[in-house]
Parts: structure tokens; C-alpha cells; sequence
């Protein structure tokens, strides 16, 4: 579970492409959908990675 302050996309960087992190970025997403995607990068990684592989619309939608 994520208690402390982090910075937008911060768990995401890890997982993810940096090519997807940058497609993210594009969309007109505020903070709280970075904060889910983060959540889902700290707590379900692999199943964020699969999602990616599934492509971006996957991912994103």
C-alpha cells in the first residue's frame, strides 16, 4: 500500500517502457489516474507489464 508522498509516475518508471511512460504523459490524464497507475505498479507489477504488452489502448482504456 502506497502511505507516503511520491512523485507523479514515480513506481510506474519502473515497470514500464519509457516509451509508454512518455505516451501517458501525452494523454489528458491528471494526477489521480498517474497516482492508479502507480498503485498498480507498486502493488501488481506483472500484471501491469502484461497489460503493456497488450498495448496501449489496454492499458490506457
Amino acid at each position: 500500500m502506497l502511505t507516503t508522498k511520491t512523485q507523479p509516475l514515480q513506481h510506474a518508471k519502473q515497470v514500464l517502457l519509457p516509451t509508454t511512460i512518455e505516451a501517458v504523459r501525452r494523454q489528458p490524464y491528471n494526477r489521480f489516474g498517474w497516482t492508479i497507475l502507480d498503485r498498480w505498479a507498486y502493488n501488481s507489477p506483472k500484471q501491469l507489464k502484461e497489460l503493456e504488452s497488450l498495448g496501449e489502448v489496454v492499458l490506457l482504456g
